[in-house]
């Protein structure tokens, strides 16, 4: 079996197929300790953030204290794996408490949750902050300057895109570093294909594809996408290159390429049908944001809008807000779990929900356990499915991979508004809370009371509003009070 130097070398000049095949060989209950965190990370690295839960979860959640606690580094492994698999608020708690002096790599696992959630605007401050420490390795310092040239990218901070991506092009080529090259060289294209110059970009992606040949298939179909686009912009259509791209994401199972993809069709055919489909089908408020501000005058966003997949059939109209058929007739009990479970699946046309991410969603205060969280999710979707089908609601939940999504039949149709009520369960509780005390003072006896939760879960609750901004703490000790924040 190879060295793990040896593999560390292989998944940086993109030969992940090698490295996995190593890593199917492994027995996981042999790994040693103190190698677990450097396989769970290239485990992670190669596309397989699954097994690099299983290597450290029994370290990071041991049912009983271990004789050597979980390290930082075993922490932080554990988390960004979490943000890989979408469990992104319990990555979120477990960097939290790390010294970002002691310990730099924390701001680039925090980063890299905000890229998740498309929210590149909270990641450049902390990979800028990360790249001027001197102590970082030198290939994780190339990978962070790539992330923040893709940030600056987004945020169409060209210029600094194009210093950072001029510099990184020069040390990834002279250490054969090919990966980090072959994604230098695709955002260096986007960089053209924002300013217009969509011939030097496609000459660029040529060199790209070139360089990512030996490479795993999601950086391939990165240059494939961004090939289609250009050709797509200076042509002034949508070319089938582009669907092409979209098919083989599909396949792929690549969920946020499908929608980028189709993001760019609408907004270069000024399809404004496609890109209101597009907006209330996303979950992420930053992309909602992108597409409210370069869609232009041709798109007109309504209030609510209606995920119809055939017409001319009497249907019954699901409005996932409120909980009910037809705006009348309840369905749901407010603010419960089935409730606030097919929310999550109606809110995002176009990734499946994975169990991790549900379960990380549906119940933020709970940490996700590999062997039961996932039983608790497929029974609550069972549940769901019973009611949906006792209700005689046309609308099917299916599984793709350990995902699951909503798919409405001819007799059935989605009602989302422009804005959903929060169907995350932390802020529905404190909304009780709030209606209850208003701006007056309470203790966590109080909230129990109304919530009914038991103590740690309401301390749980309570720190997380306190730490999000949403109370301020008044007193010490016994008699610590809370007041919501204006």
């Amino acid at each position: 079996m190879k060295r793990l130097d040896d593999l560390d070398i292989l998944v940086r000049q993109g030969e992940f197929a090698a490295v996995e095949r190593v890593l199917n060989e492994l027995t996981i209950k042999r790994i040693k300790r103190n190698e677990a965190v450097r396989y769970a990370n290239l485990a992670k690295r190669v596309g397989k953030p699954l097994m690099a839960l299983s290597i450290l979860n029994p370290i990071i959640r041991a049912a009983s204290p271990l004789e050597v606690p979980p390290t930082e580094q075993e922490k932080m492994e554990y988390a960004d794996s979490l943000r890989k698999v979408g469990a992104i608020a319990e990555a979120e708690q477990l960097l939290h408490g790390i010294d970002e002096l002691r310990f730099p790599e924390a701001l680039m696992f925090k980063a890299y949750c905000s890229i998740s959630r498309w929210e590149y605007e909270k990641a450049i401050p902390l990979l800028e902050r990360y790249i001027q420490i001197p102590t970082i390795a030198p290939y994780a310092g190339l990978a962070a300057r790539l992330n923040l040239s893709a940030g600056y990218v987004a945020e169409n901070r060209l210029q600094d895109a194009a210093r950072v991506l001029g510099e990184l092009r020069e040390i990834a080529g002279k250490e054969k570093h090919w990966l980090i090259l072959g994604g230098t060289l695709e955002l260096s294209a986007q960089v053209q294909i924002r300013g217009g110059d969509f011939d030097e970009a496609l000459r660029i992606l040529g060199e790209s594809a070139e360089t990512l040949k030996n490479a795993g298939h999601i950086q391939r179909l990165w240059v494939s996408k961004w090939t289609a686009i250009a050709k797509s912009f200076k042509s002034g259509r949508v070319l089938p290159e582009l669907r092409e791209v979209v098919n083989t994401a599909a396949k792929a199972h690549n969920w946020e390429t499908i929608r980028d993809c189709l993001y760019y069709e609408a907004l270069i055919a000024r399809d404004g049908e496609l890109m209101t489909r597009i907006y209330f089908g996303t979950p992420y408020r930053s992309f909602r944001n992108k597409i409210a501000s370069t869609a232009g005058e041709w798109l007109s966003l309504p209030e609510r809008y209606t995920d119809h997949h055939s017409f001319g059939v009497t249907k019954k109209i699901i409005h996932v807000s409120e909980g009910t058929i037809d705006g009348n007739q309840k369905l749901f009990n407010a603010g419960q779990v089935l409730h606030r479970l097919f929310g999550l699946l109606a809110q995002d046309f176009f990734k499946p929900l994975p169990v991790v991410e549900t379960f990380g969603r549906l119940f933020p205060e709970e940490y996700f356990n590999p062997s039961t969280s996932p039983n608790r999710i497929h029974q609550a979707v069972m549940r769901l499915r019973r009611l949906l089908l006792g209700e005689d609601v046309d609308v099917q939940i299916t599984e793709i991979n350990g995902a699951y999504r909503i798919e409405s039949g001819p007799t059935a149709a989605i009602c989302l508004r422009r804005e959903n009520e929060p169907l995350d369960a932390r802020i529905i509780k404190l909304s009780r809370v709030r209606k209850e005390f208003g701006a007056s003072e309470f203790n966590v006896q109080q909230a129990q009371v109304i919530l009914g939760d038991s103590p740690a879960t309401i301390k749980r609750l309570v720190r997380w509003a306190v730490e999000d901004g949403q109370l301020s703490v008044v007193g010490a000790g016994p008699r610590t009070r809370y007041r919501f924040s204006a």
